[in-house]
C-alpha cells in the first residue's frame, strides 16, 4: 500500500496496529471445518497473534498463518534501530 508523496513517512507505522486488526478480522473463517487441538497452557496465558515488523517494502501485509502477521515498514522511519514515526 504505497503512500502518495504528500503522505508522511511514518503513516504506515501509525496504521500498523489497525492493519493487524483488520487482517485478523478479515481472514476467512473456517471454524466449522477445523477444530482447535487441546493444548495445555500455563495459567493466565492467552492465545496471541505474533506481528513481525519488517522493513521490506515489496509486500506491505502478508499473513503467514492464523496467528502470525507480517507487516513491512518503510525503511525511512527506522533510525538507529528505533521506529521513528513522530516526525
Amino acid at each position: 500500500m504505497p503512500c502518495p508523496s504528500s503522505c508522511p513517512p511514518g503513516l504506515l507505522a501509525l496504521m500498523a496496529p489497525g492493519l493487524a486488526l483488520v487482517a485478523t478480522f478479515s481472514l476467512p473463517s473456517q471454524a466449522g471445518d477445523r477444530r482447535a487441538l487441546p493444548v495445555e497452557k500455563p495459567p493466565g496465558v492467552k492465545g496471541r497473534t505474533l506481528i513481525l515488523l519488517d522493513v521490506n517494502t515489496k509486500s506491505p501485509v502478508r499473513i503467514i498463518s492464523e496467528n502470525f502477521l507480517s507487516l513491512q515498514l518503510d525503511p525511512s522511519i527506522i533510525h538507529d534501530g528505533w521506529l521513528d514515526f513522530l516526525r
